[in-house]
């Protein structure tokens, strides 16, 4: 049986529970989850660990907690992507750029905590359903915004198109954010765009 954890009413409460978010996110992004035990997460915070196991019941608790902040600040983002925005034709390489844009604006949210969810793809299973289901609102959107130019577009599987497309971002995407290169990252992503609007129209 899950121990019961305290919910904070009191500032000071609120307080002491944001620092131990704040240090589980620190130490999970920079020592990897595996790698981080609960009393240095409460010494990162400034807490006593028994402070800790009063509003998490363990480190994994605590680690769902940071995971579900970080989806709704990536969510947030690409929420604010103005898809009505793009609909007519002419629109369409802007329409790539700006969806470029906005998620290497999502990958500077935490980029440390972003590659250890990307490592645990495949360990854990929740980690793996909640990330698959961020990358399937990416392709449903972009799915939406092709649905719209079908009759201009090269491609006549809108769906796979749109697979196609989100993979091919997200690939490039991590190589500007999280490797090295001697192509500077700006040249990258306008090749990204310009190799995903001959792929769509030329």
């Amino acid at each position: 049986m899950k121990p019961e954890t305290r919910v904070p009413q009191q500032e000071r409460s609120i307080e002491k529970r944001e620092q131990i978010v704040g240090a589980g996110l620190k130490l999970f992004s920079e020592k990897g989850y595996h790698h981080t035990n609960t009393k240095e997460i409460a010494s990162e915070a400034g807490v006593s660990i028994g402070t800790f196991y009063a509003y998490f019941a363990d480190k994994r608790d605590l680690f769902i907690e940071v995971f579900s902040r970080y989806n709704s600040k990536i969510s947030r983002v690409l929420a604010t992507i103005p898809v009505k925005d793009y609909l007519q034709p002419g629109s369409e390489k802007d329409f790539i750029l700006l969806l470029v844009n906005k998620l290497l604006e999502a990958h500077d949210i935490s980029p440390g905590f972003h590659q250890e969810l990307e490592s645990m793809i495949h360990s854990d299973e929740e980690v793996g359903r909640v990330m698959e289901s961020l990358r399937q609102s990416s392709i449903d959107m972009t799915r939406s915004i092709l649905g719209n130019w079908k009759k201009v577009l090269r491609p006549r599987d809108i769906n796979a198109a749109s697979i196609v497309i989100q993979h091919a971002i997200e690939e490039m995407v991590h190589a500007i954010r999280f490797k090295t290169s001697d192509v500077k990252p700006e040249k990258l992503k306008n090749e990204l765009v310009d190799m995903i609007h001959r792929y769509l129209f030329v």
